[in-house]
Order: structure tokens, then C-alpha cells, then sequence
């Protein structure tokens, strides 16, 4: 980021923590992804 006199300046990156059930609350049938098929398992998969 530049300011006025073209000075590199540092902003800290701030990362929010995610609990797992504070995402999950989240869930909702109009975000929710419909299932791919893919096909027939090969290789390992199909243990």
C-alpha cells in the first residue's frame, strides 16, 4: 500500500479463527452444493 508520498507502508494481516460449529450453524439449504457424480470408483477409492 502507497500513501500520498509514495511511502511503502505495513498493515498487519488479521486471520479470524473459525470454530467448526460456528460455521456449520452457518449452513443453509440456498448455500448448499448439489452432489457431482464423478463416475465409478477406480484404483484405492474403491476399498
Amino acid at each position: 500500500m502507497h500513501n500520498k508520498n509514495s511511502k511503502k507502508i505495513q498493515m498487519p494481516i488479521l486471520l479470524k479463527k473459525y470454530e467448526l460449529s460456528e460455521l456449520v450453524k452457518k449452513i443453509r439449504p440456498s448455500n448448499l452444493q448439489k452432489e457431482v457424480k464423478t463416475g465409478k470408483a477406480v484404483g484405492k477409492e474403491s476399498c
